[in-house]
């Protein structure tokens, strides 16, 4: 984690006094001049990112939960690094339709050889997959 903090502060530290005072008192002008400065738009981008991979651990968690397929949360995950909000309002969606209907197979996508998050949970196989 300290890497990707490092690059964080790196256009940030510059633009400190801007980046809070953007952050602090939360104002459209205040944001639009920080983004105007050389790293401004860097440090603000930077910590949308963190907040996307945030949001898209728990999702990808949420999902092994439930068993939705990684098959399905592959292009979801992708979805909503590139357009948060709108990946984890689909998530949301998925996530409800999912326990109003556990039985229901459609959401769990089988692949040939490979077992689904849910049965690989308490498995000892080490893999990509949280158990």
């Amino acid at each position: 984690m300290v890497p990707i903090l490092l690059a964080y502060l790196a256009p940030a530290i510059p633009v400190f006094p801007d980046l809070w005072t953007a952050v602090s008192s939360p104002d459209l002008d205040a944001f639009r001049r920080l983004t105007a400065l050389p790293g401004g738009a860097a440090a603000i981008w930077a910590q949308v990112i963190a907040w996307d991979l945030l949001i898209g651990q728990w999702m990808y968690r949420e999902a092994g939960r439930l068993g939705i397929s990684a098959l399905l949360m592959g292009p979801l995950l992708a979805f909503t690094i590139l357009l948060s909000p709108f990946g984890p309002l689909v998530f949301l969606a998925l996530r409800t339709a999912k326990r109003r209907r556990p039985d229901r197979k459609g959401l769990t996508v089988a692949v040939p050889g490979q077992a689904t998050w849910a049965e690989r949970r308490g498995s000892s196989r080490s893999g990509p997959w949280p158990g």
